[in-house]
This record gives C-alpha cells, sequence and structure tokens, in this order.
C-alpha cells in the first residue's frame, strides 16, 4: 500500500488494520504530509478497483482523528505458528502401514455400520464404499507391512550386529594380562 500510494506524495503514517493471525482485515488509515496530496487521492482513488478490491476514501479532517490511530502501524501481531507447525509436521510425517490399515477397517466399520442402520430402517440402498474395494486394498496394505516389519527387524539385526562387532573388537583390543609370580 505504502509503495503504491507514495506516486501521490510523501506518506507521514500507514497503518492496515490486522486481525489476530496478522491478516489483513480490509482497511487501514494513510496520513499524507500534504493536505492537498491527501484531497488529490481522495478525489482519484474514491471507487478505485485495487487488486480485486473496491477503494473507498474518504477524508477525515484531524480534529475529528483519533490520536492513538498510527500508535502501532501496520506492525503484525506473531502469529501462533508452533501449534499450526506441530500439527503440520504430525500430518505429513510417514506413517505405517499399520496405521493406514487401522484407518481403512475403521472406515469399513463405520460404513457397515451405516448399512445396518439402512436395513433396520428397511431402506433397500447398496453403495460400493469401503467395504467392496477391501479386496484391492486391503492384500496390498498387508503386503507393506510385512515389507516393514521385514525391513525393521533387518535394521535391528544390523545393528544388533554393529554393536556385537564393536565389543568384539574392544576386547580384542585390550592388552592381555601378564601374572608374574
Amino acid at each position: 500500500m505504502r509503495q503504491y500510494f507514495e506516486q501521490f506524495g510523501d506518506i507521514a503514517h500507514l497503518r492496515i488494520s490486522r486481525n489476530k493471525r496478522g491478516r489483513s482485515r480490509h482497511y487501514g488509515f494513510i496520513e499524507f504530509v500534504a493536505q492537498d496530496v491527501a484531497e488529490i487521492v481522495v478525489e482519484t482513488m474514491h471507487n478505485y478497483m485495487l487488486d480485486g478490491r473496491l477503494l473507498q476514501c474518504k477524508l477525515i479532517p484531524l480534529e475529528r482523528r483519533n490520536p492513538q490511530t498510527f500508535d502501532n502501524e501496520s506492525k503484525p501481531k506473531p502469529r501462533a505458528t508452533a501449534p499450526i507447525e506441530r500439527q503440520r509436521k504430525i500430518r505429513n510425517q510417514n506413517q505405517s502401514m499399520q496405521v493406514y490399515l487401522t484407518r481403512a477397517e475403521g472406515l469399513v466399520k463405520s460404513e457397515n455400520k451405516k448399512r445396518q442402520q439402512l436395513k433396520e430402517l428397511k431402506i433397500d440402498y447398496e453403495f460400493p464404499g469401503y467395504a467392496a474395494s477391501k479386496l484391492q486394498w486391503e492384500p496390498k496394505f498387508k503386503a507393506k507391512l510385512e515389507q516393514e516389519v521385514k525391513a525393521k527387524e533387518a535394521l535391528e539385526k544390523a545393528a544388533e550386529k554393529k554393536k556385537n562387532d564393536k565389543v568384539k573388537a574392544s576386547e580384542q583390543s585390550q592388552p592381555a594380562k601378564v601374572t608374574v609370580s
């Protein structure tokens, strides 16, 4: 906004109203150094379309202006990003096939419950849903789950072997004790 309105003249103060998250509320206040510049801006920019928004420009006399209007000039409040980032990290992390399998089984279970409710209401309605595709996704999920388990076991065996190798190497590198009697 400052860059756009500086083409008319020097700006003394600029304040964009913001919400709690620091986003614009789509209104603001501009104080120009010269009164005649402000009058020209009001005449030319009133009802002007800027970035898809219709500008409503009005001239407010100095005696009607609140003295605290420009105390916090367009300083966005810091956003509470920690909880948002934490949720994003949890949502985007790689999840095991066991989690996917559990979720899918839960979806099928709730779908079967809906089918039962429809049957109790004597409504004859069939829909494909998750249960119909269970024959497709269940073997794939279980195969991937088995691969994950095998890979995890292989990693654990490799780590155990590495640990044992370190122990053996340290035992071999220790000097032999000689006792003289």
